[in-house]
């Protein structure tokens, strides 16, 4: 059975650190946004290896357009 992924923005603190931590949790590989990329790669590993689950990470602001 394939896994399905999950996009979670803010995911290195708060609301969205929480619910990575749940999604990952019921088995769901990740990409998780965030604008600092050292909190991210912190909560990837983390995630990786309690939950065996496949994780990406993108380090940016979804805010600027740029």
């Amino acid at each position: 059975m394939k896994k399905e992924t999950a996009l979670i923005t803010g995911a290195a603190s708060g609301i969205g650190l929480a619910l990575a931590r749940e999604f990952a949790k019921h088995g769901h590989n990740l990409v998780l946004t965030s604008r600092v990329r050292s909190e991210l790669r912190e909560v990837a590993s983390e995630l990786t290896s309690k939950y065996n689950i496949e994780v990406g990470t993108i380090a940016a602001d979804l805010e600027d357009s740029d």
